[in-house]
């Protein structure tokens, strides 16, 4: 199923195993149960769009009773069924890294097999390490197909990031690579973005067709597919995958999906950037600069809450917030997951932030 159309066809699969499936056994508890659940097929179960969607609008949920909607008991039971949901299916893959010979690479393709690797010497680094799989029990994907899998990273996960724990973000790193998936049509939309939240501006990426700072991949992907010299490039599915990669590029200048401010995360180390009226999770409008002297940071940032929650910005040395009266504001340091380098200051709704590193 490709990704895009997730999110549309979603609400009928609820439907149909939800209001259309078979009443559960009384028995169900116990060994003796004959429930048609405990006979289907293990790759039916917990399927990873399914895992990741509950957990999207779950964590959704959960931010708007942070704001305030919803009642205490509905909190409560969002709370328990996200700690309840399954974990994320994973398979163990052979990831196979770009560290081929030039003359090897030409005569025996560079693509490891579904399970182990079969022994041939094709001059590349092979290693077995466990990525997110379609489903439980499922092998992995051919490198190179729709990356489904990435689904957990991105556009359905707002828990995961570079601030995730290191098994996390391993997983999540592994599935890129093994995927390696920049070429393909459908993954357009997808794999740029699940890359550029666990890979920052300053890694070189592995790829089998050479490994590079992720936004010179992308920009090797739209080269291989413009047409002559009239800057149109090939639209995937109709126009959705192109018009979908556009996600990647914000997450090139910001995220927040973490719970903070990460900006600029995906420019390469001394190229300058800048944008204005990207909205943040929380209710911020974002407007913000880089320069070469300040890689993976800004130099100029201006933030706009529209809901008054309290505002967290990363930045490698310390800050002062001012608002639009000219009004120093209190700011005091936060950590979320394992990052330690924020900065949090409390807003009013319909005000402007001025952020200055110190």
């Amino acid at each position: 199923l490709n990704l895009c159309h997730m999110f549309c066809l979603y609400p009928y699969c609820i439907f149909f195993f939800t209001i259309r499936r078979p009443p559960r056994s009384p028995l169900s508890s116990s060994s003796a149960a004959s429930d048609v659940y405990k006979r289907q097929n293990v790759n039916n179960v917990n399927n990873q769009l399914t895992v990741t969607f509950l957990e999207f609008h779950l964590r959704v949920l959960l931010s708007m009773a942070d704001e305030g909607h919803g009642t205490p008991a509905q909190r409560a039971q969002w709370s328990h069924m996200l700690a309840n949901l399954p974990e994320q299916p994973t398979v163990v893959a052979n990831v196979s890294y770009n560290n081929c010979s030039a003359s090897q690479k030409p005569k025996v393709p560079c693509r490891p097999c579904r399970w182990l690797y079969n022994g041939t010497d094709d001059g590349c680094e092979h290693r077995l390490e466990t990525t997110f799989a379609g489903c439980r029990g499922a092998g992995p994907s051919e490198p190179g197909s729709n990356p489904v899998e990435t689904s957990a990273i991105y556009p359905g996960s707002i828990s995961i990031g570079m601030a995730s724990d290191d098994l996390t973000l391993q997983r999540a790193r592994s599935t890129i690579v093994y995927l390696d998936a920049w070429g393909q049509g459908n993954a357009f939309s997808q794999i740029f973005a699940a890359a550029g939240r666990v890979f920052n501006g300053s890694e070189v990426v592995p790829s089998l067709g050479g490994g590079d700072h992720l936004l010179r991949l992308f920009e090797r992907a739209i080269n291989t597919s413009m047409g002559s010299g009239n800057l149109w490039h090939k639209q995937f599915g109709g126009g959705v995958e192109t018009a979908g990669t556009l996600g990647y590029v914000c997450e090139v200048l910001l995220q927040s999906h973490e719970g903070f401010l990460r900006l600029f995360p995906g420019m390469p180390p001394g190229e300058p950037a800048s944008f204005a009226g990207l909205r943040a999770m929380g209710g911020f409008v974002v407007n913000a600069s880089t320069e070469p002297q300040t890689p993976n940071s800004f130099s100029n940032l201006e933030v706009y809450s529209t809901a008054g929650q309290n505002c967290t910005a990363m930045s490698e040395a310390p800050v002062k917030v001012f608002s639009s009266s000219g009004r120093e504001q209190a700011v005091v340091r936060a950590h979320v997951k394992r990052e330690t380098r924020l900065w949090t200051w409390q807003t009013t709704p319909g005000a402007w932030y001025h952020v200055v590193p110190q």
